[in-house]
């Protein structure tokens, strides 16, 4: 049984294989500091808090993220933006809760959540295009 991520050749791959986990091409990517006007409850760890900030990072996917078991997670360096949202069918927003763990410049990277050590670079760096005046 392979548990590593990789399909032995000539094999076929399940359902519930790891080769079903490609994730797609990014093609672009948006950083934007958005103050709320009303708190936005999000989880952190086993708690619901509230935040009053955060960095939304819309990105523009070549394909539709596949529908797994595991959500997919945008890496700023080494930090996890885990929280996500379909805007369209290629088109996400993750929102960063700690905008000061963010460094400019730090390279982007994707992954699937439970899996850190499987990442695909995208060749993008992170870089805040703008500050929102308040968000959604």
């Amino acid at each position: 049984m392979h548990t590593d991520g990789d399909t032995p050749e000539g094999a076929t791959p399940s359902p519930f294989h790891p080769v079903r986990w490609k994730l797609p091409e990014l093609l672009k990517v948006h950083a934007v500091h958005v103050r709320y006007p009303k708190p936005k409850p999000h989880a952190r760890g086993s708690r619901l808090v509230e935040a009053v900030e955060a960095i939304e990072i819309l990105v523009e996917t070549a394909a539709p993220f596949p529908v797994e078991a595991y959500g997919p997670v945008l890496y700023v360096g080494d930090i996890a933006v885990t929280e996500s949202e379909r805007l369209g069918e290629r088109i996400y927003r993750f929102f960063a809760y700690d905008p000061s763990e963010l460094e400019e410049g730090a390279p982007i990277s994707l992954g699937w959540f439970g899996r850190q050590g499987r990442r695909s670079s995208t060749g993008f760096r992170f870089k805040l295009d703008r500050e929102a005046a308040e968000g959604p």
